[in-house]
């Protein structure tokens, strides 16, 4: 499937830079649009996930205290988002790089330090390689979070300092993989393969798309398409696999969210402005995402014990 989605990414690049560009609102009704059709959907099956995880590990579900516990972080995440902004966002997308990490590399072993750091570096590797290439698309977004003195100032600071901010990165990811790979080249448990070849051409995907485009491909095709294969396998491994009720189940979950989304974004929102809409968007994906990313974490945990 990885292989399939770059060949698709590559397409998308040499359409967008060798025959038409895609204009930006164009782009944000594809992003809208694949945000609607599978980046909702793709964590409306927490409550099916959790509850027959429960089940096949033998422990105590109760579908109340699990909607109060998924009600109450979107709830307190919210309150976070709405004081503390950017703290808050920067929190949420730390995050939100090893929870994407740990969805592109569910198989590897990540109960030591040495895996967590190695998924915890492959999320912040791509995510703020996509956010730091991007840097005057991001801008407009992020004074609309924030448009204090301090915030202004940063952009300038962050497109000044990119290629060493970059270079961090990569070290870091370089050595974290180089010491995971040894450890696990010992053990005879996984190796590297095409690995970093498919991680490269990630990036360089990432880099040529315009950030709508990139955050679309990235999250919508890749991530959301991975995530929502981890639940359908982790599903059949726990023998509750029905595909009338995960259908009936996303749809009715996902129009739930969706409406929600409808009514925050037509009772906070200027509809006429782009960006706004966007920012609007990212923040309910990241209320939507605080939550789901625990439900898919103990996925993850489980999947691998088994």
């Amino acid at each position: 499937m990885k292989n399939s989605f770059i060949v698709l990414g590559l397409l998308l690049c040499m359409f967008h830079h060798w025959w038409i560009p895609i204009p930006f609102q164009i782009q944000a009704g594809m992003l809208l649009t694949g945000f609607i059709l599978l980046g909702i959907p793709h964590g409306a099956a927490d409550i099916l996930v959790a509850k027959y995880q429960s089940s096949a590990t033998r422990t105590n579900f109760s579908l109340r205290n699990f909607l109060l516990q998924y009600l109450l972080q979107i709830l307190l995440f919210g309150i976070l988002l709405w004081l503390f902004p950017i703290p808050a966002l920067v929190v949420f997308l730390c995050i939100a790089a090893y929870h994407f990490g740990e969805t592109d590399l569910k198989n590897i072993p990540a109960d030591n330090w040495i895996g967590k750091l190695f998924i915890s570096s492959y999320g912040l590797l791509i995510l703020f390689f996509l956010l730091l290439t991007h840097t005057d698309e991001v801008a407009p977004i992020v004074s609309l979070i924030d448009d204090t003195a301090v915030i202004n100032n940063s952009i300038p600071a962050l497109q000044q300092y990119q290629q060493l901010l970059l270079g961090i990165l990569f070290i870091f990811f370089l050595i974290i993989s180089f010491v995971f790979f040894f450890q696990q080249a010992k053990k005879k448990q996984y190796g590297s393969g095409n690995f970093l070849l498919r991680l490269s051409l990630l990036l360089l995907i990432l880099h040529q798309l315009p950030l709508l485009l990139g955050f679309s491909f990235y999250f919508i095709i890749w991530h959301s398409s991975l995530s929502l294969q981890s639940i359908i396998t982790g599903l059949k491994n726990t023998g509750h696999f029905y595909p009338k009720l995960l259908f009936k189940h996303l749809l009715i979950c996902s129009g739930i969210a969706l409406s929600g989304t409808a009514i925050f974004l037509l009772t906070l929102g200027d509809v006429k402005n782009n960006h706004q809409v966007l920012w609007y968007c990212f923040a309910t994906l990241a209320l939507l995402t605080a939550p789901h990313m625990l439900v898919m974490h103990r996925l993850y945990k489980w999947m691998r014990s088994n």
